[in-house]
C-alpha cells in the first residue's frame, strides 16, 4: 500500500464529525466550518472507520451511542490499525464513560451539551500539540523501504538520515524523540551512534529501536554491539512497529536522582 498523500501546505485541518443525529452533525459542521476547518461528516461507526482510513483527518469528533457500531468500538478499531492509530479522537456524547474512553485511546472526552467555544478550544489545543519526531537512520533505500513506508503512514513526524554523520548532525540539532537505526545496513555505524547518544546528557534518554535480521543470531549480534530499548526484525509488520513506537514515545520520564 502507498502512504496517503498529505494535504497541501496551508490547507485547513480536516475534522471528521461522527454522529447519527443529523442536527448535531449540521451544528458541528456549521461551528467548525466558520472557524476555517474542513469538515467531513459520517453518520455511523462503519462510515467513520472507512473515512478515517481514506482521509487521515487531523482529528475526529465521535459520538458513543450509534446504532450499527458503538463509538467505543470505533476507537478500539482505529487505535489497533497502524494507519489510523495516531488520529486524535475526541468523544462528544451524552454517555458519561470518560475513564473507559480514555483507556481505549481517546484524546479527550466531552459530555453533551458542549459549548462551541469550549469544543473549538479543545480542538485547537490538540492540533497545536507538537507531533513526536522519529529519525530513521539507513542508507539502504531498497532494504528499508518497507519500514520507511510504515513510519510515513503514522502521524509522527518522520525524517531520514542516510549516513552516520548525517544522523549525528541531526541528533545534535535536537528535537528528535525516537531513533530507528538500521542494524542491517553495513554503512551505518549503529554502535558508534548509540555510544554518542548515551554519552550526551541531553540525548541519553532518547529511545532507540535497532532493526535486525530475522534470525535469532542476527538479533543477538545487534544486542551485543548496539544496546538499545528495542530490537526488531527489519521486516516487522505495521501493527508491531506502531505499537512499539507508541510504547516508547509514551513512556514516563525517568525519575531524577536524589541529590
Amino acid at each position: 500500500a502507498t502512504a496517503p498523500a498529505a494535504e497541501p501546505a496551508g490547507a485547513p485541518p480536516t475534522i471528521l464529525v461522527v454522529d447519527d443525529e443529523p442536527s448535531i452533525r449540521r451544528h458541528f459542521e456549521h461551528e467548525l466550518s466558520r472557524r476555517g476547518y474542513r469538515v467531513v461528516l459520517a453518520e455511523n461507526g462503519l462510515e467513520a472507520i472507512q473515512k478515517a482510513r481514506a482521509l487521515k483527518p487531523a482529528l475526529m469528533l465521535l459520538d458513543i451511542m450509534m446504532p450499527d457500531l458503538m463509538g467505543l468500538d470505533v476507537i478500539r478499531i482505529l487505535k489497533n490499525d497502524p494507519a489510523t492509530s495516531a488520529i486524535p479522537v475526541v468523544v462528544v456524547s451524552v454517555v458519561e464513560d470518560r475513564e473507559r474512553g480514555l483507556q481505549l485511546g481517546a484524546s479527550d472526552y466531552l459530555t453533551k451539551p458542549v459549548k462551541p467555544q469550549a469544543l473549538v478550544g479543545r480542538i485547537e489545543s490538540l492540533l497545536s500539540q507538537r507531533r513526536p519526531l522519529v529519525l530513521l537512520v539507513s542508507g539502504d533505500v531498497e532494504g528499508s523501504a518497507d519500514i520507511h513506508e510504515i513510519l510515513a503512514q503514522t502521524r509522527y513526524q518522520l525524517e531520514c538520515s542516510a549516513t552516520s554523520e548525517e544522523a549525528r548532525e541531526r541528533l545534535a540539532a535536537g528535537d528528535v524523540d525516537l531513533v530507528v537505526l538500521d542494524g542491517q545496513d553495513p554503512t551505518i555505524d549503529a554502535p558508534a551512534i548509540l555510544r554518542d547518544l548515551r554519552g550526551n546528557a541531553q540525548l541519553a534518554v532518547t529511545p532507540v529501536i535497532v532493526l535486525t535480521a530475522q534470525c535469532v543470531e542476527g538479533v543477538e549480534i545487534c544486542r551485543a554491539n548496539s544496546p538499545a530499548e528495542r530490537y526488531m526484525p527489519r521486516d516487522s509488520g505495521p501493527a508491531s512497529i506502531t505499537q512499539t513506537l507508541q510504547e516508547l514515545l509514551n513512556r514516563p520520564e525517568p525519575a531524577e536522582e536524589a541529590a
